[in-house]
């Protein structure tokens, strides 16, 4: 993830295009990856 979005920093020269999939990224874990279940186990 650090990697794909630090290139995609990179590339677009704006820190929103890493942040946008970022949070794409971590809304998918927690909407269709079983995330949140995993996070309120602890």
């Amino acid at each position: 993830m650090g990697v794909t979005c630090g290139y995609a920093y990179v590339l677009s020269r704006s820190i929103w295009v890493p942040v946008l999939i970022h949070w794409a990224a971590v809304t998918v874990w927690v909407l269709f990856l079983g995330g949140r279940n995993l996070v309120l186990e602890l």
